[in-house]
């Protein structure tokens, strides 16, 4: 597709920024904080998907597709069916049936 540019790319000269790999945690003050502002978020939706992300650690589309057939009250876990699981493999987050991790389920 011709869009019509016939000069020289204008960025060309420039080095790229060398970036370094760096963890960045919240401290205590920053936590309460951070914890404070979701609480007053007025889109429930957005607090909602912010503290499932925070508390399951499940990945973005399994979150996104969450049905509530998935979550088994009685033991407290997110069961993510195989279909939606990257390994094919039926798997869960949070619960004491998954202390916390994704796995298969018993």
């Amino acid at each position: 597709m011709e869009l019509g540019w016939k000069a020289e790319n204008p960025a060309a000269s420039i080095q790229p920024f060398e970036e370094r790999e760096s963890q960045r945690f919240l401290d205590a003050e920053e936590l309460s904080l951070f914890f404070r502002a979701l609480a007053e978020e007025k889109n429930e939706t957005i607090r909602d998907y912010i503290l499932l992300s925070l508390l399951t650690g499940g990945p973005q589309s399994n979150l996104l597709e969450m049905q509530r057939s998935e979550i088994k009250r009685a033991r407290a876990l997110w069961e993510i069916p195989a279909e939606k699981s990257k390994r094919k493999q039926p798997g869960c987050c949070v619960g004491a049936g998954c202390a916390g991790t994704a796995r298969p389920s018993p």
